[in-house]
């Protein structure tokens, strides 16, 4: 899910001046540190911890996105990408 909301999103990024390849690298570190944090935990509570830790995400996105949506400023790429990265992380929660 992680890698093809990435592609989706690549173009948008790389628009607006993102040095996605550092980030990427920041993003896969932090990835595989919370996967090797996780790996061992009984299912409960890891669908406990994965709540916690999403929501918030899925909380800013869904806020961002409303925001965009009553803005005018933004292109249709990038209201489109805005509202891929709010559905990513709804779905995720």
């Amino acid at each position: 899910v992680e890698e093809l909301t990435a592609e989706k999103l690549k173009p948008v990024l790389l628009t607006n001046g993102m040095d996605i390849e550092s980030r990427h690298q920041e993003m896969f570190d932090k990835g595989l540190a919370d996967a090797t944090k996780w790996i061992g935990l009984p299912w409960q509570e890891l669908v406990a911890t994965l709540l916690k830790w999403v929501e918030p995400y899925e909380v800013k996105y869904r806020e961002w996105h409303e925001e965009v949506n009553a803005s005018q400023q933004y292109s249709i790429a990038e209201r489109e990408a805005i509202e891929l990265i709010a559905d990513h992380e709804a779905a995720i929660y």
